[in-house]
């Protein structure tokens, strides 16, 4: 799934169009994260509508954003749960069409496209490794979209019952350290002008859903 940061470049461009609170509105791109840090559930699968996917020949859990919105559909002049709606629309974007350029199974193996060949290991060793290869290349994403640092005592309201909201101020903390934390190495995977143009064309294909949608 995209970084923090990532998340924040497109609710900041959208909201160029959708001029609204952009306080709650980008508090919301990446409040469905935080199951991680929830007191009721730390069901991801839950807050993200996911369904199953296949990518790549890779079995996988994918953001059903269209059954968010036809369960709140009518509560979409809400800045939270329009917010809401747009990070399940990042996360099903971003899967399809740029995670699909790395994620391969190849002879029944998960695989890791590499500028220099692949990377394979355990789940937990390829979450790492894509981890690590995100963080690198965040504060970069933050400097060239003017990212700022997120208000984690703003007050929220949420109707989503999906989520809580008792980790959200542990999750904004979050993204706020990594999205300002300067790691000097280089990406084995993302070219950073190629992330820039995602970030964009992820921008994109949201105002043309949000159009779609709201006709």
């Amino acid at each position: 799934m995209p970084a923090g940061s990532i998340h924040l470049s497109v609710a900041k461009i959208v909201n160029n169009k959708l001029k609204i609170d952009e306080n709650i509105f980008f508090v919301a791109s990446i409040a469905p994260d935080c199951w991680r840090h929830s007191k009721l559930h730390g069901d991801k699968h839950k807050s993200h509508f996911s369904v199953d996917y296949n990518l790549n020949g890779l079995d996988v859990k994918i953001e059903d954003y269209n059954e968010f919105y036809k369960k709140y559909k009518n509560n979409l002049e809400d800045p939270f749960v329009l917010g809401y709606l747009i990070h399940l629309m990042v996360d099903n974007y971003w899967k399809k069409n740029v995670t699909s350029r790395y994620h391969f199974n190849i002879d029944g193996k998960k695989k890791i496209k590499t500028k220099n060949g692949y990377f394979e290991g355990t789940n937990e060793e390829i979450k790492k490794f894509l981890h690590d290869n995100n963080a690198i290349l965040t504060i970069n994403i933050v400097k060239n979209f003017d990212i700022q640092l997120i208000n984690p005592n703003i007050n929220v309201e949420c109707i989503v019952e999906e989520i809580d909201l008792s980790g959200l101020v542990k999750t904004i903390n979050y993204v706020n350290e990594s999205n300002f934390r300067i790691i000097n190495e280089e990406s084995d995977i993302y070219e950073l002008e190629e992330l820039y143009e995602d970030v964009l064309k992820c921008s994109k294909f949201v105002l043309q859903e949000l159009e779609n949608l709201l006709k």
